[in-house]
């Protein structure tokens, strides 16, 4: 019962927060913006936001396969119940029915897909870290990317030595609940085995990473459109890898109201209005929970 408030309160976090920015605009705009929207863009808007689930799957799917060979429908299969269960529940939540299915069908047990969650998290932070770096740097200046970087590879490199160090692994013995310690040995164990023998992988995961980042802007630049708005793809890559953060350190359901509230003061500063940029993020969080509505639909009726 603790564990449904406590969702539900995580869930009212995010729509506060997006009634909130609301609140801050012209609502009469707001409504001419989305009541003029270009039905042209709707589909490769549609397609790329699709494009990040495939991506993400194929992420996934690289780096399992240093232990299992999964099929690439199948792995998109899982990938789509993560994503709908995230419209409902925080990253990691939505990612439990996935670590299920992998031990259920392919027999990858939770020490595994704990790390190997973990490392894929560890690279798209590192990349999306990399493009915060330009960002702030276009944003504000060097002193404060440099500031920003620094913290950012500071906490990549404490995810390291928790994972990968033997000296460390007491600490997060400490810190692991005691029905989970029966897995920890896999956990540290695959995540050194990743870093020492699969480079390649790690590398292929990164290259599909970066085409993720650039589908996610791709996306955002075609939502633009659809309202009418023309925006740099440049520009939307550097705003949606920020905004992407929130999905990995946000407690409210992928991101919801945080993503949106750090995407739109972002665009303020290249010169967008913030009702444009506000209605675009309100028409890309229709389209995922219509997605997500959809996939649900298809999979009860096969």
């Amino acid at each position: 019962m603790k564990g449904i408030i406590k969702k539900f309160l995580r869930y009212v976090i995010g729509i506060i927060i997006l009634i909130i920015l609301i609140s801050k605009v012209d609502l009469d705009l707001l409504k001419v913006i989305i009541s003029s929207i270009q039905p042209l863009y709707l589909l490769p808007l549609v397609f790329f936001r699709f494009l990040e689930i495939v991506f993400a799957s194929t992420n996934l799917k690289i780096l399992f396969s240093a232990v299992r060979k999964i099929g690439f429908m199948d792995m998109l299969r899982y990938q789509i119940v993560n994503f709908v269960g995230s419209t409902i529940l925080p990253l990691s939540a939505s990612a439990i029915p996935v670590m299920y299915l992998l031990k259920k069908k392919h027999d990858i047990n939770y020490g595994i897909f704990t790390s190997t969650f973990v490392l894929d998290k560890a690279i798209t932070f590192f990349l999306t870290l990399t493009v915060m770096f330009f960002a702030f740097v276009k944003f504000y200046d060097i002193r404060t990317a440099g500031f920003v970087f620094l913290a950012g590879a500071a906490a990549l490199l404490v995810l390291y030595m928790l994972f990968y160090l033997r000296a460390t692994r007491k600490i997060v013995i400490r810190l692991v609940p005691e029905r989970y310690l029966k897995h920890l040995s896999g956990i540290t164990s695959h995540f050194r085995t990743m870093i020492r023998s699969h480079w390649r992988l790690i590398l292929l995961n990164m290259l599909s990473t970066v085409a993720a980042l650039i589908a996610g802007g791709l996306m955002l630049m075609f939502a633009f459109k659809t309202l009418g708005t023309d925006v740099s793809l440049i520009n939307t890559v550097l705003v949606s890898s920020i905004a992407r953060l929130a999905v990995v350190f946000a407690i409210t359901p992928s991101g919801i109201g945080i993503r949106q509230a750090i995407g739109v003061y972002l665009f303020t500063l290249v010169g967008v209005p913030l009702t444009i940029s506000l209605a675009m993020y309100l028409l890309v969080l229709i389209v995922k929970h219509l997605l997500a509505i959809s996939f649900s639909f298809t999979a009860k009726l096969s």
